[in-house]
């Protein structure tokens, strides 16, 4: 058995502007690359043995969450993965739930609270 924690990011870019002090009447300033192409990092990691899968998708949705599952179960093909992740809404789609009804125990998800990404071991990375 392996546990294992995943989470995604977006990838941009164009940096966001922030909060930042400006003359009244001048717009802040901000180099970029110009029209941004938003990517998605999905990484997943077992923070004991420091081995792991990371993929970049145009769009967060189920069917990449569903792409980046298929592919752990490949990367650990003999093992029983517990796989703890946010409530994210492509997460707990119908066809995360089918899916995981079809791999049967090989892979669990692990829910985190809402609001605590303190507990997802993949956030210090």
């Amino acid at each position: 058995m392996r546990l294992l924690f995943e989470d995604e990011t977006k990838l941009c870019l164009c940096p966001d502007r922030g909060y930042s002090y400006h003359s009244v009447g001048r717009q802040t300033r901000v180099l970029s690359p110009g029209r941004s192409v938003a990517r998605w990092l999905f990484g997943t990691t077992d923070a004991a043995a420091g081995e792991g899968l990371y993929q970049v998708f145009e769009h967060a949705t189920s069917a990449e969450f569903l792409r980046h599952l298929d592919d752990l179960l490949q990367l650990f093909p003999a093992e029983r993965l517990l796989l703890v992740t946010d409530r994210a809404s492509y997460h707990d789609s119908d066809a995360v739930r089918d899916f995981l009804a079809h791999v049967g125990p090989r892979l669990e998800l692990i829910w985190l609270p809402t609001q605590s990404p303190h507990l997802n071991a993949i956030e210090r990375l």
